[in-house]
């Protein structure tokens, strides 16, 4: 399992689990900003980002306000994936309006080369 800060580029070893979060701060003046009860943030992968279809896409909602949220990959979430480079972003929906939070930035697959005994 692997915890990582996704202000930068992110990398996860093929079928393995990893849980990622971050903390919003604003791009202008540093200052933390606030996801609201209601607010839902979508992480998406792509091979190439002007691929039309996300490969991975997990959804979080927020219940309470916090200025943190985390996201979890599972295993079958890379498991079929091809090892190499890919795209993520990470948007916010409140309402009826759509932000990015973190803007396209790199991604990459590992080769798994150690697994579970089957």
């Amino acid at each position: 399992m692997c915890d990582c800060n996704c202000t930068y580029p992110l990398s996860v070893t093929r079928g393995r689990s990893m849980i990622f979060s971050f903390d919003a701060s604003s791009e202008d003046n540093g200052e933390q900003f606030v996801f609201t009860t209601g607010d839902i943030l979508r992480f998406g992968v792509k091979r190439r980002y002007l691929d039309s279809k996300c490969l991975i896409v997990k959804t979080a909602q927020i219940s309470e306000p916090s200025n943190t949220v985390s996201f979890h990959l599972s295993p079958d979430d890379t498991i079929d994936l091809a090892i190499g480079d890919y795209y993520y972003d990470i948007g916010l929906e409140r309402g009826t309006e759509y932000y990015d939070v973190i803007k396209c930035n790199p991604f990459s697959i590992s080769p798994n080369i150690t697994k579970k005994e089957q």
